[in-house]
């Protein structure tokens, strides 16, 4: 199948599920560069690059998982701090923050494709390119596949439970996350209760 005939159907996926997330925003889709990602920007655009339009052949949900990711973040208005991004460091409360939406983003994929495991494992173990829960990746939010895994099975719906557990994961797990006061994680877990 020829780029623009893939494009085409990509991009028809994008309206389908911009659609269902109800975003009225004029959010636009780009395809740029040679990586297996996509990202959500400044100026309300998405691009998704080349590896992740390839996979539309043979592997259309992996392409659908990340055009949902990334319409969470749009829906939400979740752009990252540059500075955090640019130095991999960020506030304890920031890292939080950032793995809850991560965490939120990819759990909705998961929903939105039917709850189907093979989809979530295939996605995390064969495609996600974060293999480790170092300090750089936790501070932009990023934990490794096999964490993505466990929680979403843990909690296939995103919901109060889900939120809950997750925010009780990061904080007990992460040693760099555990000195955030209580204060803080009771507002961060209110905040995302309040956006379901």
């Amino acid at each position: 199948m020829e780029q623009r005939l893939i494009k085409e159907e990509i991009r028809e996926q994008f309206y389908l599920y911009k659609n269902k997330f109800d975003i009225t925003e004029n959010i636009t889709l780009s395809f740029k560069g040679i990586g297996n990602s996509a990202i959500y920007t400044w100026f309300d655009r998405i691009i998704i690059q080349n590896i992740t339009v390839n996979q539309w052949i043979k592997y259309p949900q992996r392409t659908k998982f990340v055009i949902i990711h990334e319409l969470v973040h749009a829906k939400f208005k979740e752009l990252q701090n540059p500075f955090y991004v640019l130095l991999g460091l960020a506030p304890a409360a920031v890292s939080l923050k950032y793995a809850m939406r991560e965490l939120r983003a990819n759990t909705i994929a998961h929903e939105q494709l039917g709850c189907n495991v093979e989809v979530l494992e295939d996605y995390f173990t064969n495609f996600y390119n974060v293999n480790s829960n170092t300090k750089r990746n936790l501070a932009m939010g990023y934990v490794n596949g096999v964490t993505n895994i466990k929680l979403i099975k843990d909690n296939p719906i995103w919901n109060k439970q889900a939120i809950e557990d997750a925010v009780n994961f990061f904080t007990s797990e992460f040693p760099s996350l555990r000195k955030i006061s209580r204060q803080k994680i009771d507002q961060i877990k209110s905040t995302f209760i309040q956006q379901l």
